[in-house]
């Protein structure tokens, strides 16, 4: 029987999933199974505490997704909040 290894294996790294533009993936699991938008980092403790209590709920949200389906906050004209 050979004998264990006692190389060490490098630490796993998630590169290019850490940055301010990966976004998040938000799945209704409840009233619309499947539906989905994304959510960049800067946005989820805001969509994150709105689901918490549901105002607003999924759909709201879902429905603010822009074409690509990114949620990028309530449209409230400011082109900075992106």
């Amino acid at each position: 029987m050979p004998a264990p290894s006692t190389a060490r294996r490098p630490a796993p790294r998630l590169t290019g999933r850490t940055g301010p533009e990966h976004r998040l993936l938000a799945v209704d699991l409840a009233d619309e199974p499947g539906r989905a938008f994304r959510v960049p980092p800067r946005w989820f403790p805001d969509v994150s505490v709105d689901l918490g209590i549901t105002d607003p709920d999924f759909a709201e949200f879902a429905d603010e997704a822009d074409g690509p389906g990114t949620y990028r906050g309530l449209g409230d004209g400011d082109p900075d909040e992106t």
